[in-house]
């Protein structure tokens, strides 16, 4: 499935979610910015077929770059 089916439900479902818990725009934008970079990372995967060593091999990549 591509990251462009997947990430508007993905993407508005946690904007309404952080809205709810109160963040701020600021907070909620920052957040969103790392997700996005997630989803790129793993597109055309959806996030529900990651497992956790892949989930690992991603923060080490995030964390090094």
């Amino acid at each position: 499935m591509s990251e462009k089916v997947v990430a508007p439900n993905l993407f508005s479902v946690f904007k309404s979610e952080s809205r709810l818990r109160n963040y701020s725009p600021k907070t909620i934008n920052a957040y969103l910015n790392c997700l996005q970079s997630f989803v790129r990372q793993f597109a055309p995967r959806h996030p529900h077929e990651l497992n956790e060593q892949g989930i690992k091999n991603y923060s080490r990549f995030s964390v090094l770059e």
